[in-house]
């Protein structure tokens, strides 16, 4: 979501949450207003201190993939009161080095959602992605 008029649109129909890939500060206002979770998508410190000043519930670092957990690890030195999600790039494969890093929870889309097996109905093998990821940081989390 870019804009406050998407924001509040997503809002009327239901939806509890909104995610951004980018900094919209008057996305959280409007999110605040209506009493709905907002995670924009930030990079840099300052961009999460704006976020979180202004009233995001949580920062989601995106996309993560292109500078690893070890950047998220680094803001969160400085900025551990700042709850951060990385997204882009996050897999069963890293998801344990994010929580590590630091990151309260991981999005995933695309190491998620088996894009081939949905279309042939075989919701088992997004289902078993899930519970894999679930695996993961409930170990990672465990450490």
């Amino acid at each position: 979501v870019l804009d406050s008029e998407t924001a509040r649109t997503t809002l009327m129909a239901g939806a509890e949450f909104v995610v951004s890939p980018s900094l919209h500060e008057d996305v959280i206002e409007t999110c605040n207003r209506y009493g709905a979770v907002s995670a924009p998508g930030v990079m840099t410190p300052t961009e999460a201190i704006r976020g979180y000043e202004a009233g995001a519930d949580f920062v989601k670092v995106f996309p993560a993939k292109t500078v690893g957990p070890a950047h998220l690890g680094a803001m969160k030195g400085p900025l551990g009161q700042i709850p951060m999600m990385p997204t882009g790039g996050v897999s069963p494969d890293n998801a344990a080095e994010y929580i590590d890093a630091g990151a309260f929870a991981v999005g995933a889309g695309g190491a998620l959602v088996d894009y081939d097996a949905a279309e042939r109905g075989d919701y088992e093998v997004i289902t078993e992605t899930a519970r894999e990821f679930t695996r993961v940081v409930e170990a990672a989390r465990s450490d």
